[in-house]
This record gives structure tokens, C-alpha cells and sequence, in this order.
């Protein structure tokens, strides 16, 4: 099984649709690599077969270490930030971005496997539980940031707005452009 469908599938067989650019892109591949993902209306679904083979990876999650070389961390990386990924300034009142990267993860050992990958590619992350009970890997530092997306190369790219634009360029320029997505007024 292609570990970009993991990656996206991990959370959740079926997925909203997310209004951000790059995402279509990232639905796109996901069809080409596993032809029986349904697209319905706002859900992305996936086939039953992937849905038992991810639940059977998360039974043990440290497995993975083994199973996968270093090319498919990066496509199970990318998959998993595509579609359960963001990244944003939490304190947009500040002059200075306090960019933060987290990925949502259904469970903490999951996240601590992810995290130890990361470390290998030099990638600084945490992970942690939020209030309403999800778990996240979250990567704060800026050269981390910078380093995973010039690493894992993720389909989004969303259009950022004016305000951490500038941010971004007066005080991160040389670590490369962000992607950036922005909340959407319903969540």
C-alpha cells in the first residue's frame, strides 16, 4: 500500500474537503495512487482495504519504524499533513509570526513514532493533547519549520493573507516561503 495513502487515511477513512489551494492537487494524487478513493460531494473516502490496513498499523505504531525505509516516511509524512495539516500564527496580533506547524495524529504513540522520524531528518517537533481530546505533532521552531516543508514538499499552498505575508518576509525570508493555511470562518 502507497504510504501517502496511509498518511492521508490515518485519522480517518473519510475526509472533508478542505477549501485551501493545493488540496484538489493533493485529492488528485491520492486517486492516482489508489483508484478506489471516492470523491462525494465535500467527503473524500477511502476504500474499505485501506481503512483495515491503517487500523492494523495502529495497533502497534512502532512497527512502522520498521516496516518503512526513509522515502516512505516522507510520502506518509506528506500525506498526513496534506490532508490533516496546518500551519499558522496562533498570536496574529504580534508583530513578530509565531508560526506553528501541527498535524493532527489519532494517538499519542503514533505521534512519538512521527516525532523520532522527524528527528532523523533534523526536524525539531513535540507532541501534545489538546483540550477537546485530539493529539498533535507540532512543530514550532523556525528552521524546523522551514526544513520540513523544504523536505516533506507538501501539495499545499495555500494563499496567505497580507498581514503574516509581511510578517513572514520582514523576519523569516531567508528560511524559504511558508505555506500558510488559513482558518476557515465555520470551524
Amino acid at each position: 500500500m502507497n504510504p501517502y495513502v496511509i498518511g492521508a487515511f490515518i485519522n480517518e477513512c473519510r475526509i472533508r474537503w478542505r477549501s485551501i489551494e493545493g488540496f484538489s492537487d493533493a485529492v488528485d494524487y491520492i486517486k492516482s495512487v489508489e483508484p478506489g478513493v471516492v470523491v462525494t460531494k465535500d467527503i473524500i473516502s477511502a476504500p474499505t482495504n485501506v481503512c483495515d490496513e491503517v487500523a492494523k498499523l495502529l495497533q502497534r505504531p512502532g512497527r512502522l519504524l520498521t516496516l518503512l525505509n526513509v522515502g516512505d516516511w516522507l510520502l506518509l509524512i506528506r500525506g498526513l499533513y496534506d490532508f490533516n495539516g496546518e500551519l499558522i500564527d496562533p498570536e496574529p496580533n504580534l508583530d513578530m509570526p509565531n508560526l506553528v506547524l501541527n498535524i493532527k495524529v489519532p494517538s499519542r504513540s503514533l505521534g512519538l513514532v512521527i516525532r523520532v522520524v522527524l528527528k532523523f531528518l533534523d526536524i525539531g517537533s513535540s507532541v501534545f493533547s489538546s483540550d477537546d481530546g485530539r493529539t498533535y505533532v507540532v512543530v514550532h521552531d523556525r528552521d524546523s519549520i522551514a526544513r520540513f516543508i523544504k523536505t516533506i514538499k507538501p501539495h499545499l499552498d495555500p494563499e496567505q493573507n497580507i498581514v503574516l505575508k509581511n510578517k513572514w518576509a520582514k523576519h523569516y525570508a531567508p528560511y524559504g516561503n511558508p505555506i500558510i493555511l488559513l482558518h476557515n470562518a465555520n470551524r
